[in-house]
């Protein structure tokens, strides 16, 4: 999220005889400095404070829609959903847990973050069939796991 200040602060003198184009910013030890620019690296600034506030702007009304899209969601769900599916989560992390460090780890690569098979192979720098073999392993766990 942005920060709802800017950082430095432009402004114009106008003179009689010319225009100075100034930026204004405060260092790290708090220390405060106003630096005269050319016009082109003014333009620059002032594009770069209307694109922070839009995207300042974007960020809020995201934030805005998420929650009420939440509030949405959880006024819609019972207490007894609720409870439902926090033990259903529940019930898979247990289920996960009894997988060894290599099929967990590459079950949830697979199932968690979506890589392919060739993709975890290559990034745990091992043959596709290893990877196949210790995933279909973990699922297999898995459904001994909720069949009992």
């Amino acid at each position: 999220m942005f920060e709802n200040r800017n950082q430095y602060v432009l402004r114009t003198r106008v003179s009689e005889e010319s225009i100075q184009y100034l930026v204004a910013f405060v260092d790290g030890q708090g220390n405060c400095y106003e630096v005269e620019v050319l016009l082109p690296i003014y333009q620059a600034f002032q594009q770069f404070v209307r694109t922070e506030r839009n995207l300042r702007r974007r960020d809020e009304r995201h934030t805005a829609g998420t929650l009420l899209e939440d509030s949405a969601v959880r006024s819609a769900q019972s207490a007894e959903d609720i409870v439902i599916k926090r033990q259903r989560c529940e019930e898979v992390r247990k289920a996960i847990r009894i997988l060894s460090k290599t099929q967990h780890r590459r079950f949830v690569l697979r199932h968690g973050f979506g890589l392919t098979y060739e993709k975890i192979a290559q990034r745990e720098g091992c043959s596709f069939q290893q990877v196949a073999k210790a995933v279909k392993a973990a699922e297999n766990k898995i459904k001994k796991y909720f069949s009992k």
